[in-house]
Protein backbone atom coordinates (compact mmCIF):
# COMPACT_ATOMS: atom_id res chain seq x y z
CA UNK A 1 0.00 0.00 0.00
CA UNK A 2 1.21 3.48 -0.78
CA UNK A 3 0.17 6.61 1.12
CA UNK A 4 0.81 10.09 -0.23
CA UNK A 5 0.52 13.46 1.46
CA UNK A 6 -0.63 16.63 -0.31
CA UNK A 7 1.55 19.38 1.16
CA UNK A 8 0.07 22.86 1.42
CA UNK A 9 -3.46 21.57 0.95
CA UNK A 10 -6.08 22.81 3.39
CA UNK A 11 -8.85 20.66 4.80
CA UNK A 12 -10.96 23.82 4.62
CA UNK A 13 -10.82 24.11 0.83
CA UNK A 14 -14.08 24.89 -0.92
CA UNK A 15 -15.70 22.97 -3.78
CA UNK A 16 -13.95 24.99 -6.50
CA UNK A 17 -10.53 24.45 -4.92
CA UNK A 18 -11.16 20.71 -4.53
CA UNK A 19 -12.28 20.39 -8.17
CA UNK A 20 -9.23 22.38 -9.37
CA UNK A 21 -6.90 20.30 -7.19
CA UNK A 22 -8.33 17.05 -8.53
CA UNK A 23 -8.06 18.31 -12.11
CA UNK A 24 -4.36 19.12 -11.58
CA UNK A 25 -3.44 15.61 -10.36
CA UNK A 26 -1.19 13.63 -12.69
CA UNK A 27 -1.91 10.88 -13.19
CA UNK A 28 -5.61 11.38 -12.62
CA UNK A 29 -6.79 9.12 -9.79
CA UNK A 30 -9.07 6.20 -10.60
CA UNK A 31 -11.01 6.58 -7.34
CA UNK A 32 -11.85 9.52 -5.08
CA UNK A 33 -13.51 9.45 -1.67
CA UNK A 34 -15.16 12.59 -0.27
CA UNK A 35 -15.48 12.15 3.45
CA UNK A 36 -15.11 15.37 5.39
CA UNK A 37 -18.07 17.71 5.58
CA UNK A 38 -21.84 17.67 5.38
CA UNK A 39 -23.24 14.42 4.01
CA UNK A 40 -25.17 15.99 1.11
CA UNK A 41 -22.25 18.20 0.08
CA UNK A 42 -19.88 15.22 0.08
CA UNK A 43 -22.31 13.26 -2.09
CA UNK A 44 -22.74 16.20 -4.49
CA UNK A 45 -18.97 16.69 -4.76
CA UNK A 46 -18.42 12.98 -5.43
CA UNK A 47 -21.11 13.00 -8.12
CA UNK A 48 -19.60 16.11 -9.77
CA UNK A 49 -16.10 14.62 -9.75
CA UNK A 50 -17.34 11.36 -11.26
CA UNK A 51 -19.11 13.19 -14.07
CA UNK A 52 -16.39 15.74 -14.85
CA UNK A 53 -13.31 13.55 -14.48
CA UNK A 54 -14.78 10.15 -15.48
CA UNK A 55 -13.57 8.41 -12.33
CA UNK A 56 -15.13 6.42 -9.51
CA UNK A 57 -16.09 8.79 -6.69
CA UNK A 58 -17.87 7.89 -3.46
CA UNK A 59 -19.01 9.65 -0.32
CA UNK A 60 -18.81 6.88 2.31
CA UNK A 61 -21.19 6.97 5.25
CA UNK A 62 -19.99 6.86 8.86
CA UNK A 63 -18.66 3.39 9.74
CA UNK A 64 -18.54 2.25 6.07
CA UNK A 65 -15.66 -0.08 5.27
CA UNK A 66 -13.57 0.38 2.14
CA UNK A 67 -11.19 -2.28 0.88
CA UNK A 68 -8.12 -1.05 -0.96
CA UNK A 69 -6.48 -3.48 -3.35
Amino acid sequence: MQIRTAEGFSGHSDRRELMNFTQSLRPMPKKVFTMHGEEQKCEDLARSMAMKFHLEARAPMDLDSIRFK
